[in-house]
């Protein structure tokens, strides 16, 4: 692209100009074309490993998510347009009421502390119940009507578990919608996320597969994601101080993954204003070895580059 604009500026004003509109759409289109990031960013042979890849405008349009290499598959299960930026639009204000109603419902049943799963009877009367109520509801001139459930289900990460959640579930999309102490809104790099689940074989070779995401404009950039042979967790959120015992109730505590045997990798993310903890067993006078994979998942993250990485 240097050659064809330099060339462009010896020949004729035209031609500059032409060349630079050249070189504008490219980049543009490859700007738009990146995965910023995989989470979690791998996964054990033999495993199935429900993850979100997020990216620029046009990413959430893909049809098909391609790995490199044998023994893994990926299968799109979701998609968002827009990430928590929809909560700044007339659909995104109406789906967080739905978020915040469901929160709500789910807490009753479960009751504070509550570790199981509620029956399918008593979530289908409450749901009905709640959707009278926005039935009921007059729609205002130029207003949007409710959405519908499965429609906020695929718009969001992670609501999608309000389908049948545990515990776990709720404290997880309170802390990622609700609990604004962090800044964990999107951004424009990444307000694109598909939710995507990958097949490892167990036979899958170990190591960093290249994943790209087909979209109507092409290919997109590659994100980079690991197989491993060892034992694979994910974070678990809020995990840093605070945990939630019931709505709009933050208390001091910890939530933290049960204590891990080695080897055994451990999947996070680095975000704003987070801290996150992981313990493992450990014997007196045992070496160990500590590798940890950052900038070769993310090349920005050595820059710090605000809004690069996850």
């Amino acid at each position: 692209m240097k050659r064809l604009l330099v060339f462009a500026v010896r020949q004729s004003g035209t031609m500059t100009l032409l060349a630079v509109a050249i070189w504008s759409l490219l980049a543009q289109f490859a700007l738009a074309q990146s995965i910023t990031y995989i989470y979690p960013s791998g996964g054990k042979q033999g495993t199935r490993v429900e993850a979100l890849v997020a990216g620029m405008s046009g990413l959430y349009q893909g049809s098909e998510v391609l790995v490199d290499g044998k023994g893994v598959t990926a299968k799109i299960l979701y998609r968002s347009s827009s990430g928590d930026f929809l909560f700044n639009t007339p659909f995104g204000n109406k789906s967080r009421e739905i978020i915040n109603d469901i929160l709500k419902d789910e807490t009753k049943l479960m009751g504070s502390g509550a570790k199981g799963r509620i029956s399918d009877e008593a979530r289908q009367f409450l749901t009905a119940k709640r959707r009278k109520k926005y039935d009921d509801r007059p729609v205002k001139e130029n207003e949007i009507e409710m959405p519908k459930d499965e429609e906020v289900f695929r718009a969001f990460p992670y609501v999608n578990r309000l389908a049948a959640p545990n515990f776990g579930d709720l404290q997880l999309i309170y802390y990622e919608y609700f609990a604004f102490n962090f800044d964990k809104r999107a951004n424009n790099q990444s307000r694109e996320v598909l939710t995507v689940e990958f097949h490892i074989a167990p036979d899958a070779k170990p190591g960093v597969r290249e994943v790209r995401v087909l979209t109507p404009r092409g290919l997109s950039r590659a994100g980079r994601f690991w197989i491993s042979t060892s034992h694979e967790v994910v974070e678990v959120e809020p995990n840093d101080g605070i945990v939630w015992d019931g709505w709009k109730q933050m208390t001091p505590g910890l939530l933290h993954l049960p204590v891990q045997s080695v080897p055994v990798v451990f999947n996070g993310q680095i975000r704003p204003g987070d801290i996150d903890r992981f313990y493992f067993r450990a014997r007196k006078h045992q070496r160990l070895t500590l590798d940890v994979q950052a900038r070769s998942l993310e090349p920005f993250i050595a820059n710090a580059v605000p809004g690069w990485f996850a």
